[in-house]
């Protein structure tokens, strides 16, 4: 077990009961949700809940903390670096920026930082009840996992596979991870100095452990294609992955055998160039089924365990954004325009939309127990969810 030095915040003034958030009314322009309370706040990255509170991080490199029943201020903590996200228990808020800061969900105070000597990739990151699961910067093909009451770090681990040798000028990230019971499971994207295209990868680790149970590289459907991966989704045992080119892969989460893949909804075409088309697209799954996006607008849910289709929409918005929830019958898609909706899930039924810029921009909300958080550019909104 590596111990990472563990840091109060001194010297950082908080403010208890008071913050620069002020409650405005609710547009009527919002259809379809019923809303709770909005405030003014010029907002970034994902918000947080827990069973008492809501959390957003300002542009500004503010934690806010507000009642979650009606939005009132309870803290406000400063925090150095950049924001980026903040996650929640019912006991610690996690920040997330160049380092993770650990602070006390009822006051705000600081417990602990963990700043690893690596640094860390700023890419959305998973929590439990008791570690949290950051990535180290790029390159060094570790994540590790860290006690969210100490800080201190209980295990780090390559998820490179077993039989791989990295080598100086080589290129590694690790894009994404996803959690359930005793499993992490990350996606990777891993460039040989002798290759051009990024080659994908997953991998599964034991949660308690850090072991590494297992990790492979993604098939190459076409040599000119790279299948460089998005974040994955774990749910009953079933690993799902996408690739930037359309393609997503389902696996064993146990043992890494591959259950089914779904092909692009984009032509395999090759452009002018010889750069290949590339059909972003994200996943979120349930448990018993998973929907995958597409860059051109499109939302399918699809069978968990053999990938059958279930139903289609295509939104019109443009682009879809990663960031996809499931909540009791429904399904949230943001689109990259900052719009959100609400789908009904056993159909794909629309049953309420969000945004436009003459709203506001969301683009990483939270859902909690049938409550919906939204960071905005210029607001910070709990609605619920009908």
């Amino acid at each position: 077990m590596t111990r990472i030095s563990v840091t109060c915040l001194a010297g950082i003034a908080l403010s208890v009961g008071c913050s620069n958030v002020e409650p405005i009314k609710p547009d009527p322009a919002l259809t379809g949700l019923a809303f709770n309370w909005t405030l003014s706040l010029s907002a970034t990255g994902k918000p947080a809940a827990n069973t008492g509170m809501a959390f957003a991080f300002s542009q500004d490199g503010q934690v806010h903390a507000v009642s979650l029943a009606d939005g009132s201020a309870r803290w406000t903590r400063p925090v150095a670096g950049a924001p980026f996200e903040v996650h929640a228990t019912d006991s610690v808020v996690i920040a997330v920026s160049d380092k993770l800061y650990g602070l006390s969900a009822t006051s705000g105070e600081p417990r602990w930082t963990y700043a690893p000597p690596e640094g860390l990739s700023l890419i959305p990151m998973n929590i439990d009840d008791d570690l949290a699961y950051p990535v180290l910067y790029n390159g060094t093909g570790k994540m590790a996992a860290v006690d969210i009451r100490t800080g201190v770090e209980r295990w780090r681990t390559n998820v490179l596979p077993p039989d791989s040798t990295f080598a100086t000028g080589q290129v590694f990230q690790i894009v994404g991870a996803a959690r359930e019971g005793s499993l992490v499971a990350v996606a990777f994207s891993w460039r040989k100095s002798s290759q051009v295209q990024h080659r994908g990868g997953v991998a599964v680790v034991d949660r308690l452990t850090g072991a590494l149970l297992w990790s492979k590289m993604l098939p190459i459907v076409h040599a000119a294609h790279a299948s460089f991966p998005d974040r994955p989704t774990l749910q009953n045992e079933v690993l799902v992955v996408p690739t930037e080119e359309g393609w997503i892969y389902a696996f064993d989460a146990r043992t890494g055998t591959l259950r089914w893949r779904a092909d692009p909804l984009i032509a395999d075409t090759i452009i002018a160039g010889g750069s290949p088309y590339l059909d972003y697209r994200y996943v979120a799954a349930d448990p018993s089924s998973v929907a995958v996006s597409s860059g051109g607008g499109i939302v399918r849910l699809l069978d968990l365990n053999d990938g059958h289709l279930l139903w289609e929409r295509n939104l019109s918005e443009g682009s879809i954004e990663d960031a996809m929830q499931f909540d009791q019958d429904q399904l949230v898609v943001t689109t990259f325009s900052g719009t959100l909706f609400g789908l009904k899930k056993a159909t794909g039924a629309f049953l309420w939309h969000l945004g436009g810029a003459t709203v506001d921009r969301f683009y990483r909300p939270q859902v909690r127990d049938g409550t919906l958080f939204l960071a905005g550019e210029r607001t910070f909104r709990s609605a619920k969810l009908r």
